[in-house]
């Protein structure tokens, strides 16, 4: 059996966005309140996720105040 190491970052935005970034690895990113941009996907209900294959370039945006998890899957 091979261990699962993953990275996570907290996030939290308001009226703002991080900068156009990309993970050597899959990323999910996960909204726990607010409303959010992930990958081009609309985060709009807690819970609501995107997933951003490995390489990919993507920024996490909100409008107002939202907070995030983005985990990397190693």
């Amino acid at each position: 059996m091979v261990a699962s190491r993953h990275r996570i970052y907290e996030t939290e935005l308001s009226g703002s966005s991080e900068p156009l970034h990309s993970h050597e690895v899959p990323a999910v990113v996960i909204l726990v309140s607010g409303e959010a941009m992930a990958g081009g996907k609309r985060l709009d209900q807690p819970g609501s996720w995107a997933y951003i294959p490995a390489g990919e370039k993507h920024r996490v945006a909100a409008e107002g105040a939202a907070r995030l998890v983005e985990i990397e899957v190693r």
